[in-house]
């Protein structure tokens, strides 16, 4: 009955290690879209500055 009680713990283990990933993973995702969102913005933003004609006044 060792073997039995040595894979429920080990499963029990790897399930509490994965528990906060999964509950995290939403927020972790969303965290990425926003920052990979604003650096396509922001490389957007330093395009369009490129190629307008500097300012004199």
């Amino acid at each position: 009955m060792k073997t039995a009680d040595t894979t429920f713990c080990q499963e029990f283990v790897i399930a509490a290690k994965q528990g906060p990933r999964l509950y995290f993973a939403p927020l972790v995702g969303a965290f990425k879209a926003v920052r990979e969102e604003a650096q396509r913005i922001y490389q957007i933003n330093k395009s369009d500055r490129t190629l307008l004609p500097n300012k004199q006044d």
